[in-house]
């Protein structure tokens, strides 16, 4: 296999014809090709030069790629935790870089932990009211002078709630 750099020096590539692919990478400027022939609906590739075979993407950059960008449940907790206590998205994901040890060790990007928290904001956004007065319920269960009281309106949404304990 042929690095990169041994490609720019070795080879000065002509014009070639319209029939073969020239994929020059605009970064390492390695003007690797191949040509297609196209036929009952599909591509078939008739020539390849293996010399030019590399990484699209360096492996420092290796993150970047959406494909290697995900949350774990651990992070996905990180996030839930951190909006309890009111800190945002941006915030969670710069307290996971400083943990983790850097942004290439968190996995994720800062708009991957946005995207997490609004996915989360859509689910509960139906229930939130559901989840106060379960969680008034719950109290009650567990403390015995615990009290409340809740009002809804004609279409069943919470106008207000009212709680006391010692």
């Amino acid at each position: 296999m042929i690095t990169k750099k041994e490609c720019l020096q070795r080879y000065n590539f002509p014009k070639l014809e319209i029939r073969i692919r020239l994929a020059i990478n605009g970064k390492y400027k390695c003007a690797g090709h191949y040509s297609t022939r196209v036929g009952a609906g599909s591509w078939k590739v008739y020539k390849f030069v293996e010399e030019h075979n590399h990484d699209l993407v360096e492996r420092p950059d290796k993150h970047f790629l959406p494909i290697e960008r995900h949350l774990t449940q651990l992070q996905k907790h990180v996030i839930h935790s951190m909006s309890k206590l009111n800190l945002g998205p941006v915030n969670a994901f710069n307290v996971m870089k400083t943990c983790f040890g850097g942004f290439e060790d968190v996995g994720a990007s800062k708009v991957d932990v946005k995207n997490y928290k609004r996915q989360i904001n859509l689910f509960i956004g139906e229930y939130d009211a559901d989840m106060v007065v379960r969680h008034l319920d719950e109290k009650k269960h567990s403390q015995p002078n615990f009290s409340y009281d809740y009002f809804i309106n004609k279409d069943y949404h919470l106008k207000g709630f009212f709680w006391c304990d010692d």
